[in-house]
């Protein structure tokens, strides 16, 4: 039992070795990458203090070993702590009022270490060393709480901030890590308090092995530390190696003929994982940044909706005090104007109308970025309310010379629509289609689709039509069609957001919303809605 338990220790310290020196092949400044190199040396002087109470039996060697193991494990906790304030993206959470707490405690306790206060002796019993502890025991134990709580604080906080690809290397080691100091501190503190016994404080130092299977897993598997190379860089080089050696025994012109072939595929081999390697950082570097500028963009993104918020509604209150006013004169002639002084004012009228309407949308329209545009549903007659509104529309058509007609193929009684938001939809598209169609016809039709699962309500009109390349952007936000003039300013009329909330409101409705269209030849807007 003793040997195959000499052997295990023999085992995890080869296993650390190899990855410390994994790790000091990597020629890297990083910060992070140096406190785990330090873990890693302290690491293995721990395990090596462990073994050598197993393998000496003289009395200060061993006492000396078991005060080594309480002196390292501070420094392993300590390189742990400044690992966990910069790993994994040399992001530093450093906090002076932490750092200053754990270099004062784990100087303490290294100075305490080597004195009778916290390890006053041993006895061994079926060779195993059972420490007899001091009158300090009970500080180091609060001590190892105490960095074990800032590791798992500072580790939470860099996780959470990373990026994925560094969330997926990170994780492996960071659960490896945290397994180890569980099961160490189980054994080596708690079990000893609650038994009254040492014995179990022996096996402590194999609880390590989680945390080398996960660090193996994370720098093979997902490249952690960008240690793929080095490790494509060992396995050539003892390739090598070991044929060379084979050569050297068994020398001949074939033999070096295929040591030298070897050795060159080998060469290209390494080339090879150095390229991809790079590739991959560039494009880690890539990611990260684009995640950044995607960051920064949300962030603008929303200081933009909440200013267009602010100065919509900033200018909603003297626009709606103008207009009422304007209107009352004009429409309503409480001043009594004279048929000139009315000539005057309407165009003033029409443009306030124009900017609150222009207001409206732009609060719609950060409503919607936001996700707090909301409808209304209600059971109704969808024929009846769309008549209602073609008919508030034919004097705007006769006066344009345009004929403007409403046809129902099938009923629609019981479809379910926010009134207040259809009846703006419908009234966007019959208002394009008189802007454009001149001397025309104008029809709206409700129908069935072929499926019978949706009404389809159409205008179609004979104007001017839209070129195809604006069709495809014609719902996105700030479009406006090629059939406004730009030698014409004057036509240009609305910011470009009627379609976009059209379109926006449709979908709330669970609908979809299109438009067919040929130049010259006239356009058709449709939008469905669901019968049920």
């Amino acid at each position: 039992m003793q040997l195959l338990l000499n052997i295990l220790s023999l085992s995890i310290i080869l296993l650390l070795s190899i990855l410390c020196l994994i790790l000091f092949l990597r020629n890297n400044e990083s910060k992070s990458l140096k406190s785990f190199r330090h873990f890693l040396i302290y690491a293995v002087l721990w395990l090596l203090s462990n073994y050598a109470l197993k393998v000496f039996d003289n009395h200060l060697i061993v006492l000396f070993s078991l005060k080594t193991t309480f002196a390292t494990s501070a420094l392993m906790l300590y390189s742990l702590f400044l690992f966990s304030e910069k790993f994994p993206d040399e992001i530093q959470f450093k906090n002076k009022m932490l750092g200053w707490t754990a270099l004062f405690a784990t100087g303490l306790i290294m100075a305490l270490s080597y004195t009778n206060f916290l390890v006053s002796g041993y006895s061994v019993e079926n060779y195993l060393v059972l420490a007899e502890y001091g009158i300090i025991y009970y500080l180091y134990l609060a001590y190892v709480l105490l960095m074990f709580g800032m590791i798992l604080h500072l580790f939470w906080n860099q996780y959470r901030i990373s990026s994925p690809l560094k969330k997926q290397q990170s994780k492996f080691l960071f659960i490896g890590v945290i397994l180890s100091m569980i099961f160490i501190s189980s054994i080596d503190l708690v079990m000893p308090l609650l038994s009254r016994s040492n014995t179990s404080a022996n096996f402590g130092p194999y609880g390590i092995i989680f945390m080398v299977i996960f660090a193996f897993i994370a720098l093979t598997k997902h490249h952690l530390f960008e240690t793929k190379v080095i490790i494509s860089e060992f396995w050539a080089t003892f390739l090598v190696i070991a044929i060379f050696a084979w050569l050297v025994i068994h020398f001949s012109i074939g033999n070096l003929i295929g040591f030298l072939f070897i050795f060159s595929v080998c060469i290209l081999f390494i080339r090879a994982v150095i390229s991809e390697a790079g590739k991959e950082n560039k494009l880690e570097d890539a990611n990260r940044q684009l995640e950044k500028d995607k960051k920064e963009l949300v962030k603008l993104d929303q200081m933009k909706d909440e200013f267009m918020m602010m100065a919509t509604h900033e200018l909603t209150t003297p626009v709606t005090a103008i207009r009422g006013k304007l209107s009352m004169a004009v429409d309503e002639n409480m001043i009594h104007l004279d048929a000139e002084q009315k000539k005057f004012f309407e165009p003033v009228l029409n443009a306030v109308n124009r900017l609150n309407h222009t207001s409206r949308e732009l609060v719609d329209a950060t409503l919607i970025n936001q996700d707090k545009f909301l409808i209304n549903p209600e059971v109704g007659d969808l024929n009846a309310f769309i008549e209602d509104i073609v008919v508030k529309h034919k004097d705007e058509a006769t006066a344009i010379g345009s004929k403007l007609s409403f046809v129902a193929k099938h009923e629609a009684k019981n479809i379910s629509f926010d009134k207040k938001m259809i009846s703006e939809v419908v009234s966007n598209f019959i208002d394009n289609a008189l802007h454009f169609t001149k001397n025309g016809e104008i029809n709206v039709i409700t129908k069935l689709d072929d499926d019978h699962k949706y009404i389809l309500i159409s205008v179609s009109d004979t104007g001017s039509g839209i070129d195809k390349e604006a069709l495809v952007n014609l719902f996105n936000k700030f479009t406006q069609t090629s059939r406004f003039d730009p030698l014409n300013p004057s036509e240009q009329q609305g910011a470009g957001l009627g379609l976009y909330i059209a379109k926006k409101i449709i979908q709330l409705h669970g609908g979809k919303i299109w438009c067919e269209s040929e130049k010259d030849k006239g356009s058709t807007f449709t939008f469905s809605l669901p019968i049920k």
